[in-house]
């Protein structure tokens, strides 16, 4: 099954910054504030502070996962990915957008979403473990050394703006939550019905993935145990459908009690952040 969420409502973040200190610059006075923002942006490099899993925001992070570099002027610009930033020939992913670029381990990331406070990326191919550097670069310098732990898996289930409840699906594509979070969109789900999860940080699947490439597909070589309410649930599905992003298909548990139920999943000897919850109505 396609994943029906639009993907950007998973990943985009919500900060948003400005340049306080543009109009302190000595030209403003005679070009204006506009130029001056630009100017005091040019004058300051990129600074790093925190190296966070988008999903939970954990701070580790693995291969081909969703991760948010977080700090100031980082770029000068706001936008996410778009058609043409793409490889015209390769369809490849871009690792720079607006002269934002960064590495994870000293190998190029895949630049998602820019903005002066958050950058967005998806982690190269790296099978390393550890302690691994990551920078981000813009036109005004490079960052320094941040130092994140890079796990075999870093998981975690992508949220609806909430951060509570699950990016989730019912069988037709509507989407699952609590009435009251989109009134008119999400309704509860049903014991025993097949509903859609997204996830993040689970590595590698059965087709192998060309770096940089922004088709991605495969399945699972281990089917995740996942639990809603702490009850096991029948996975029919758990695969790769499109960059990092990760689909399970579960039947809720019949004895899944009616109300927030605590959603989990266990793979490769990780567990997904707690806090992120499915709604079960009978």
């Amino acid at each position: 099954m396609k994943s029906t969420l639009v993907f950007a409502t998973l990943l985009m973040a919500s900060t948003t910054a400005g340049f306080a200190q543009a109009q302190r610059h000595p030209l403003a006075s005679v070009f204006g504030t506009r130029l001056a923002a630009y100017l005091a942006f040019m004058d300051s490099a990129p600074v790093s502070t925190q190296i966070l899993n988008a999903t939970g925001e954990a701070a580790t992070i693995s291969q081909n996962t969703w991760v948010e570099i977080k700090g100031s002027n980082l770029s000068q610009t706001t936008r996410i990915w778009d058609g043409g930033d793409f490889d015209p020939v390769t369809g490849n992913m871009p690792t720079s957008l607006d002269n934002v670029s960064a590495t994870v381990n000293g190998k190029p990331a895949y630049i998602y979403f820019i903005s002066p406070a958050q950058v967005n990326i998806l982690t190269p191919l790296d099978s390393s473990t550890g302690t691994v550097p990551v920078q981000v670069k813009t036109a005004a310098g490079t960052s320094a050394v941040t130092n994140v732990t890079m796990q075999a898996n870093s998981l975690g289930f992508f949220a609806f703006n909430s951060d509570k409840y699950a990016a989730a699906t019912h069988a037709d594509g509507t989407f699952l939550g609590p009435a009251t979070l989109y009134p008119g969109l999400t309704t509860p789900a049903k014991p025993g019905e097949v509903i859609v999860l997204y996830a993040n940080g689970f590595g590698l699947v059965s087709t192998p993935i060309s770096p940089g490439s922004s088709s991605q597909g495969g399945t699972l070589p281990i089917i995740p145990v996942v639990t809603i309410g702490g009850i096991p649930c029948q996975v029919i599905f758990a695969g790769l459908v499109t960059v990092g992003e990760f689909q399970f298909n579960v039947v809720v548990p019949a004895a899944a009690p009616d109300g927030d139920n605590a959603l989990s999943a266990t793979y490769n000897g990780f567990t997904t952040h707690p806090g992120v919850f499915v709604t079960v109505q009978r």
